[in-house]
């Protein structure tokens, strides 16, 4: 293969990189994989994300793509995940190192002799040493807030209040722990069930926030008050 051939695109990689991800997890159950994974009210979007114990985002970087975002998409990507890994064309493998945190990962998608595209790692990573929790919290729907709170502190009156001042009550009431794993939980259940609306037009609850006030979730003691602390 020679010239704009044996260029990698985003398609190319996005393929084989999702094969080797189900592949990897094949026998995890409690696991979700997802393809433009909106953040932040989808004001921004990670190409692929894997939610199982943890929360791992995959940036994709083609040989036909440019790194100009790639230093701001890392700003917010290392705020929200656990870790984190750069899948890039050889193109870009030596200076997209310059633009993102020493803890992610990094793997090189090349095309071999027989033009079948292999992905190697380059940089194995680290988990996050730097989560921000009022950035994860903003991932959460109103309803979903409601339901963490409602489970943790027992409080009445919470649906008059702003998706704000349930953040705020969020970050003020519960560890770092809990708010990590009820948002990674919250999404997982998001993800899994379809509905069109967060509400009913009565104001009752839909189906999804039916299933997450009754989600295994929250009493599989993940959420106990005691736990431990793209746009291109």
């Amino acid at each position: 293969m020679s010239g704009q051939a044996n260029k990698t695109t985003d398609r190319i990689i996005r393929k084989s990189l999702l094969r080797f991800l189900h592949e990897k997890h094949e026998k995890e159950s409690n696991l979700v994989i997802c393809e433009e994974f909106g953040l932040i009210y989808h004001t921004c979007r990670i190409d692929v994300a894997v939610l199982n114990g943890s929360m791992n985002g995959y940036e994709i970087k083609s040989d036909a793509d440019t790194l100009d975002r790639l230093e701001q998409q890392a700003d917010l990507y290392s705020k929200i995940f656990d870790r984190m890994f750069l899948v890039c064309g050889a193109r870009y493998v030596q200076q997209a190192q310059k633009c993102i945190p020493g803890w992610w990962g990094i793997t090189e998608a090349r095309f071999d002799k027989n033009g079948i595209l292999k992905l190697g790692t380059i940089r194995r990573g680290r988990k996050n040493p730097s989560v921000c929790i009022e950035t994860l919290l903003q991932m959460l729907w109103k309803v979903e807030l409601i339901s963490i709170l409602r489970e943790q502190i027992k409080m009445q009156g919470l649906h008059s209040k702003s998706i704000r001042q349930l953040r705020e009550l969020a970050s003020r009431e519960l560890n770092s722990k809990t708010i990590h794993n009820s948002v990674r939980e919250s999404i997982k259940i998001r993800k899994s069930v379809r509905v069109k609306q967060e509400l009913t037009p009565s104001g009752g609850l839909s189906q999804f926030a039916a299933t997450l006030m009754h989600s295994p979730v929250h009493h599989s003691g993940l959420l106990s008050p005691q736990s431990n602390d793209r746009h291109r």
